[in-house]
């Protein structure tokens, strides 16, 4: 099983790109944060049509997490039992929670999608709110492993704070500024503490996951650490591999954030009759995803009950331009030869993953 976390500040404006990203790198399940919008506004349609069942929690225009899976998931909860909240006492005296975590379990497997508040200044009342949640959510972590120490549990997301000096590009600029402060290292160290493991860091798998877009930041790789996936010991036993994936952070519109990859040693293929989907050809970025007209279509369904849909032709070409996002490796020449039959011209522009 692929999982991955990814701030993708504002899901509607970059919809396209994170669902391409989706089908070309073969995820299972991603966490999301920052997806900026309500149930009714999130662009189901496009995760439903590549095969994705979402799950989120939008309140408005800020914060939001969100989970898109292609497998079952199951005791979906949103918000922690501790959570805090801040803002303006509502009519009833109680503090508003905010949209910052969600819960869901897959494969056994319990992953939380997180959204650590900033912070904003070390003077700010948003600063001890920062301390309090993280506080609160390693003390339900502990708990949860407590009584649970068998079931993978993961903690992903933007945690806003650099753990190490070499976590942001120069330890001097962010003198007297969060996300490096003494308390903030001590709360995210306290996971650690309670048996949590970074499961990229303890794999020697080191870089920036988050470039600011003024200043031109990423061009001079002045980025910072600060997206994470905590597991407990029975996840951690699990990972396989982890990575981060810079090159999201390039072309047109990209979030300020990258995605953050873990591959688990978890069989999935009782779920491989999920829709085997053809999207188009990305020539020059995701961003060639609004020159292409889609002509959805289901052509054939065959055995394991999977479909082929979403097949798109670039215009002006008069020929069809597909890729193949296949979840069955031992299905591919049939299908290709399917495909072909069916739209009876030649293949020039079909390429293969997997």
């Amino acid at each position: 099983m692929r999982i991955a976390t990814w701030n993708v500040n504002s899901i509607r404006t970059r919809v396209g790109r994170v669902v391409d990203w989706l089908l070309r790198e073969d995820i299972d399940v991603l966490a999301m944060q920052e997806i900026k919008c309500k149930p009714e506004q999130f662009p189901m349609d496009a995760f439903t049509e590549a095969g994705y069942e979402v799950e989120l929690h939008g309140l408005n225009q800020w914060n939001g997490v969100a989970f898109a899976s292609r497998l079952p998931m199951d005791d979906v909860t949103v918000g922690f039992d501790t959570q805090p909240g801040f803002g303006k006492p509502l009519d009833d005296g109680t503090v508003p929670i905010e949209a910052r975590a969600m819960g869901v379990t897959v494969e056994g497997a319990r992953l939380w999608s997180l959204y650590v508040p900033n912070g904003r200044e070390l003077d700010n009342p948003h600063y001890p709110y920062k301390l309090e949640w993280l506080t609160n959510l390693k003390t339900q972590a502990a708990q949860w492993m407590s009584e649970n120490p068998e079931q993978p549990l993961a903690l992903m997301g933007d945690f806003n704070i650099a753990p190490f000096d070499h976590d942001v590009w120069d330890i001097a600029a962010f003198e007297g500024k969060t996300h490096v402060s003494d308390a903030e290292r001590a709360a995210f160290r306290a996971f650690e503490e309670a048996g949590m493991i970074d499961a990229l860091r303890s794999r020697n798998i080191e870089g920036y996951t988050y470039w600011d877009y003024q200043r031109l930041r990423f061009p001079r790789n002045e980025g910072m650490r600060i997206d994470f996936v905590m597991g407990s010991p029975a996840f951690d036993e699990l990972v396989t591999e982890a990575s981060i994936h810079r090159e999201e952070r390039k072309g047109d519109g990209p979030s300020d954030h990258v995605p953050v990859v873990v591959d688990l040693a978890i069989d999935t293929e009782n779920y491989d009759d999920r829709p085997m989907l053809l999207y188009p050809l990305r020539r020059g970025g995701s961003g060639a995803l609004r020159n292409l007209k889609t002509v959805t279509s289901t052509i054939e369904t065959y055995q394991h009950g999977i479909s082929i849909a979403n097949l798109t032709r670039k215009q002006g070409l008069g020929k069809f331009v597909v890729d193949f996002a296949l979840h069955e490796s031992t299905q591919r020449s049939r299908t290709i030869d399917r495909v072909v039959a069916a739209l009876g011209k030649p293949t020039a522009g079909i390429r293969s993953y997997r």
